[in-house]
């Protein structure tokens, strides 16, 4: 399932699929959301996405990494 990314999402926690808090959205431009992390978790996860980093304390996601996205979070697709 592929949820559209947008500026609403910005603020919202971002989880992984096993409901372990991985960032907060800092920017969403063209479906790609940026996440600040801890740089432990944007070492570990820039890996895991083609968007790659977009700064020192972020990675950067796009919509088809997303599984679930509601008021407070964002939630991460199985595996990623």
């Amino acid at each position: 399932m592929t949820v559209a990314l947008s500026t609403d999402d910005e603020g919202k926690r971002v989880l992984d699929a096993d409901g372990t808090e991985v960032g907060m959205v800092a920017d969403v431009q063209h479906g790609t959301a940026h996440v600040e992390a801890p740089d432990d978790v944007v070492e570990e996860l820039k890996t895991r996405f083609d968007a790659g980093q977009y700064g020192d304390d972020t990675y950067a996601i796009q919509d088809d990494d997303v599984a679930d996205v509601d008021d407070e979070r964002v939630v991460l697709e199985t595996g990623k």
